[in-house]
């Protein structure tokens, strides 16, 4: 009789074990799962509507409407990414090559004239910072280009969070969230 006891407890320790292990194992996965759940059940009625147009292709009402939530997800996601990017490479080559060190001069000194009346001891704020511009926008561009390797694994690990998620969120619309 105890001998099926302790059979018993290790079933359940073993269990347990395979629970934990199993949520190691999905836990980078586990927020573009929850997040392709959530919009199953947002998207639920627009997936409805496509299928009640096309009785007998479930499939293809999941996979037009998971298309239709990648145009009004990605597309926009996309164009903010395109225009950070552009409006960086813009900001690099003014500090580079061109005259943004004597634009934010002029705007260093303007805000110097607004604000000093109101702060005491700022006069004389834009002379030290305009002189050490070059050495932060140095600065700047050295910490840039060591985390470099870190924004493209960024960028790598928002992909296939993206695919998981578009995945995910095919299967739940198609197969329904019970």
């Amino acid at each position: 009789m105890t001998g099926h006891r302790a059979g018993q407890y290790f079933l359940l320790l073993l269990l347990a074990g395979t629970f934990v292990l199993t949520f190691y194992i999905f836990q980078p996965f586990l927020s573009p799962l929850v997040l392709a759940a959530v919009f199953a059940v947002i998207l639920q009625p627009v997936y409805r509507r496509i299928h009640v147009e096309m009785p007998g292709w479930p499939s293809v009402a999941a996979l037009l409407t998971v298309l239709l939530s990648i145009v009004c997800i990605v597309v926009p996601l996309a164009f903010i990414g395109t225009k950070i990017g552009f409006e960086a490479a813009s900001l690099y080559t003014s500090l580079a090559y061109g005259n943004a060190k004597s634009e934010l001069t002029a705007t260093i000194q303007s805000l110097e004239e607004m604000t000093g009346m109101y702060v005491p001891g700022a006069d004389g704020f834009s002379e030290q910072l305009s002189a050490n511009i070059s050495q932060y926008a140095e600065g700047a561009l050295r910490w840039l280009l060591q985390h470099l390797g870190a924004a493209f694994s960024g960028v790598a690990s928002l992909f296939l969070s993206l695919f998981i998620f578009f995945v995910a969120l095919y299967y739940l619309l198609r197969d329904g969230i019970h």
